[in-house]
């Protein structure tokens, strides 16, 4: 079955992306993302020759993420609060999911989030430069609330991180901490589950 026929993409939205987007190694993952960014209306300009880059990829994985899972006690009628601890590594590539809304809840983007207002936060996005006070600072503070935490370095879901968007040759490989997960009290969704690697601490 091909990729077309496995996502019902649609053929004028579709056919551009998929091709743009082909021949990265692993083809089924990233059509995964495309499929997403259809559905959810992501884009990008498919008619410049070039490829998304790696940041607009791992937005759309953010975005999609967030989409499948659920947080307890919920309030639907604030914003879903993503924040970044350090450096913003994402620049205009937030652009295409700035005006999003997960599950009718409107994102709000908070940048180079100290630690001391970490519990405003729903999603934290730990950038590659405060890694090294990942285990000695950040995660320690985040324990015991309802906060997903998402990184993109080797080693961030065996840390103790939640959600590791790996950069992988061409493509874009999902890593999740179930342990930590589920110490949080966040549900993530068995699609997401699927699509995952497991790793244990």
């Amino acid at each position: 079955m091909t990729p077309y026929a496995l996502f019902h993409l649609k053929p004028k939205a579709g056919d551009k992306l998929f091709a743009l987007l082909s021949s990265f190694s692993n083809y089924k993952l990233i059509a995964i993302v495309v499929y997403f960014m259809l559905l959810f209306g992501l884009t990008y300009q498919v008619g410049q020759a070039k490829q998304p880059s790696e940041y607009q990829l791992k937005a759309a994985f953010l975005y999609n993420v967030a989409r499948m899972v659920d947080w307890p006690k919920a309030d639907r009628k604030k914003p879903l609060v993503v924040c970044l601890v350090g450096k913003d590594p994402f620049g205009a590539a937030l652009n295409s999911i700035k005006k999003k809304k997960v599950k009718k809840r409107p994102l709000k983007f908070m940048m180079d989030v100290k630690i001391s207002d970490i519990s405003e936060c729903n999603i934290v996005f730990i950038t590659q430069d405060v890694q090294d006070s990942l285990t000695t600072n950040i995660l320690p503070s985040i324990e015991n609330q309802h906060i997903l935490t998402v990184g993109d370095v080797p080693d961030f879901a065996t840390q103790g991180g939640m959600v590791n968007l790996l950069k992988n040759g061409e493509r874009i490989a999902i890593e999740i901490n179930l342990k930590a997960v589920k110490a949080s009290n966040i549900v993530i969704s068995s699609r997401l589950l699927t699509l995952a690697k497991i790793v244990d601490e």
